[in-house]
């Protein structure tokens, strides 16, 4: 790893910005959340994110 990503955050996409990365209608990733068979996501202040790490996976 190089020395200028160590001290770097993940990056985090929010529900519009995975959908498109996806290539999925924000609403398919959302009903995708609510039944658990989506990509994994978090809670940052209320507001629904995605890592793209686990995006890419």
């Amino acid at each position: 790893m190089s020395r200028s990503n160590i001290n770097l955050p993940p990056r985090f996409l929010r529900t519009v910005e995975a959908a498109r990365f996806l290539g999925l209608s924000a609403r398919k990733l959302e009903k995708h959340r609510n039944y658990g068979t989506g990509p994994q996501y978090r809670k940052l202040g209320g507001v629904v994110v995605y890592a793209l790490a686990d995006l890419k996976r």
